[in-house]
């Protein structure tokens, strides 16, 4: 039985193996040798992975907006490179010097995190609890906006 035949994983299935790869790919000591073995899967895994289509809900614009509002640099939807994970937003703290604007402030990776990344006690669900370790231990400064939080700010002023 092979792995890497087109019909054996579905979607999520190939989503979920990809999410494995990463881990194995930045936990220090957690070495599989099969996975050099499996290069194509990998590969399918991550295109797969990548495939999934995201879509900024009203309050993620809201978020998007208010942050350019206040001056930050923000791009939408970026993908992380180096493990194909989407980003809600990449902020870019603007720097002023001598009347010239750059952005080679600090980075921040924004999630707005919706009803769909929380269980109903409001803790974050596996999934999103390991997106959000594996874009750290990648390096990034990931910064959650949960939806209730937004949800009760009392227009732009407390935004």
């Amino acid at each position: 039985m092979s792995l890497d035949k087109p019909a054996f994983f579905n979607t999520a299935q190939l989503c979920q193996l990809h999410q494995f790869f990463v881990w194995c790919s930045v936990e220090p000591g957690f070495c599989v040798e099969a996975i050099s073995d499996m290069r194509s899967l990998k590969e399918r895994c991550r295109a797969a992975f990548e495939g999934t289509q995201t879509a900024s809900s009203a309050s993620h614009k809201q978020v998007s907006e208010t942050l350019r509002h206040i001056g930050l640099s923000v791009e939408d939807e970026v993908r992380c490179p180096k493990s194909g994970y989407s980003m809600d937003m990449i902020v870019h703290d603007i720097k002023e010097k001598a009347g010239e604007r750059n952005s080679r402030g600090k980075v921040w990776a924004v999630e707005f995190d919706g009803l769909w990344h929380f269980l109903a006690s409001r803790a974050p669900t596996g999934a999103t609890l390991l997106k959000r370790r594996h874009l750290h231990v990648l390096g990034h400064a990931v910064i959650s906006v949960p939806y209730w939080e937004w949800a009760g700010c009392k227009g732009a002023g407390e935004r």
